[in-house]
């Protein structure tokens, strides 16, 4: 089997084009810990939009959020640590629903 010009061009960018977007992008960790210094931690709440929203959802609307912000500002790094997390529950007759939420604290890195 002979390797052609454009199978090495294949070969070539579909090893380094996903290498470029994991360096390019925003690196995002999440702690399982409780971290011992809240001071360098902002606190963020996201709420969800509709009664149907489920915690995951608007965990994901909350982490595309900070992503841009961390781009817009030059930050390479957030470390998440999820303080609450709560579905949204649809009203019935004899309860009333509610909006889900997730409530983060959030600490961004340059490095």
């Amino acid at each position: 089997m002979k390797i052609q010009f454009p199978d090495i061009l294949f070969i070539f960018f579909s090893l380094l084009l996903p290498l470029y977007f994991m360096i390019s992008e925003v690196q995002v960790i999440y702690l399982d810990k409780h971290p011992e210094n809240i001071e360098d931690f902002h606190f963020f709440c996201e709420n969800g939009k509709n009664q149907i929203d489920n915690w995951e959802l608007i965990l994901l609307e909350a982490e595309n959020k900070l992503k841009s912000y961390a781009k817009e500002n030059n930050l390479e790094k957030i470390k998440v640590y999820i303080i609450e997390v709560k579905n949204g529950a649809i009203s019935t007759e004899s309860e009333l629903g509610n909006n889900g939420f997730v409530k983060l604290w959030v600490q961004f890195d340059k490095n």
